[in-house]
C-alpha cells in the first residue's frame, strides 16, 4: 500500500487510443496526458517521435513542416507539446525500468496502487513495429529475448506487394504500407523486382552529374541511395 503524500510511481506510456497516438506520464512533475489528433490506423507506416526532457514533452507523427524545429503552433494537427517540469531537488522521473513493447507483460496495474490518475491501456497493439530508436540507439526487434505472441517480420506487409514476399526478389523488401506497397531495393539495385543493377558512372576532376526523377516523390520524405567508390 502507498503511504500518504508519497510521490506517484514514475511511468511513461506511449499508446494508441482510438487510432491516435497518446502519451501518459506520471511522476513528481505531476500527471500529464497529451494526444495527437491524427489517426494512424490506416494501414500505412507512420513514424512517432517522442521528445522528453525537464522542460516539457513533444509528440509528433511523421514530419510536419518546420513546426517541430521552431516550436511553432501551425502544425497542431500532428504536433502536440506540453510543459512538464521536475521539481527542484527531485529525482529523475524515470529510473531504469524494463521496456515493454506491444502490450503489458504483467497484471494490469491499478491506478490507486501507484498514485496515478490513469493507467495504460491493457489492449495490446495489433500491428507491426519497426525501427525502435531510443536516444539515437536502434533497438533490434527481430529476435526479442522475452516475448509472447510476437513473430519476426511483418507478414501482412510482406504479402502486400504484387507477388507477395517474393515479388521484390532477393534484393528487396516490400515497404510503403498495405494500401501503397512498393519494393525497397538494396543499394546498387533498382527496378520493379529489384533485379536491375544500377549503372556506375566515373567522375573526373571538376565533373558533376544531374539526376532527373521519373516519378513524383512523397510530399514529406525523399530517400536517396548513393554509393561512392574513391580511388
Amino acid at each position: 500500500p502507498r503511504r500518504p503524500h508519497t510521490a506517484p510511481t514514475p511511468m511513461l506510456a506511449v499508446q494508441l487510443w482510438e487510432g491516435r497516438p497518446q502519451v501518459l506520464l506520471e511522476g513528481q512533475g505531476g500527471p500529464l496526458k497529451i494526444q495527437v489528433n491524427t489517426t494512424i490506423d490506416d494501414g500505412d507506416w507512420h513514424v512517432i517521435h517522442l521528445h522528453l526532457n525537464t522542460q516539457g514533452v513533444s509528440l509528433m507523427v511523421d514530419l510536419c513542416g518546420r513546426g517541430w524545429e521552431e516550436r511553432a503552433h501551425d502544425d497542431t494537427h500532428c504536433v502536440t507539446r506540453a510543459e512538464w517540469t521536475t521539481p527542484r531537488g527531485g529525482r529523475a522521473w524515470v529510473e531504469s525500468p524494463p521496456l515493454q513493447v506491444g502490450g503489458l507483460a504483467h497484471t494490469p496495474p491499478r491506478p490507486d496502487d501507484h498514485g496515478w490518475v490513469e493507467a495504460p491501456t491493457v489492449r495490446p497493439l495489433d500491428g507491426c513495429l519497426s525501427h525502435l530508436v531510443l536516444s539515437g540507439q536502434l533497438v533490434d526487434l527481430g529476435e526479442p529475448a522475452y516475448s509472447k505472441g510476437s513473430e519476426g517480420g511483418c507478414h501482412p506487409q510482406e504479402e502486400a506487394c504484387p507477388g507477395g514476399s517474393a515479388g521484390c526478389g532477393r534484393r528487396g523488401m516490400c515497404a510503403g504500407g498495405l494500401h501503397h506497397p512498393q519494393c525497397e531495393c538494396d543499394p546498387g539495385w533498382s527496378g520493379p523486382s529489384c533485379a536491375s543493377p544500377t549503372i556506375p558512372a566515373t567522375l573526373g576532376k571538376s565533373s558533376y552529374m544531374k539526376v532527373a526523377l521519373s516519378f513524383t516523390p512523397a510530399p514529406r520524405v525523399v530517400t536517396v541511395q548513393l554509393r561512392v567508390r574513391t580511388r
